[in-house]
């Protein structure tokens, strides 16, 4: 739908940003009623990499979409990669 365009394009401006203060609402795209913004949003919280998506991230990978699901184990990946090296 046009709707979830709108706002795919919205969780993609988000995830360029790279700001903190964009983690909330891109936590919020995570749980969106359309997998393509809940895939962008997955995609954005790895880009992001803010320790309060570890969780909502494990979460997405039992996602009733597919796409979903592996762009969350990703980004989950990517979490941990960067938070484990302490």
């Amino acid at each position: 739908s046009t709707e979830a365009a709108h706002r795919v394009a919205t969780v993609r401006v988000l995830s360029m940003m790279a700001d903190p203060a964009s983690v909330e609402p891109l936590l919020q795209a995570l749980q969106d009623s359309a997998a393509s913004v809940r895939l962008e949003a997955a995609r954005g919280l790895g880009q992001v990499g803010d320790k309060r998506a570890i969780t909502p991230l494990e979460q997405a990978q039992k996602d009733p979409d597919e796409a979903v699901r592996k762009m969350a184990r990703t980004s989950s990946r990517m979490m941990n990669t960067r938070f484990d090296s302490k």
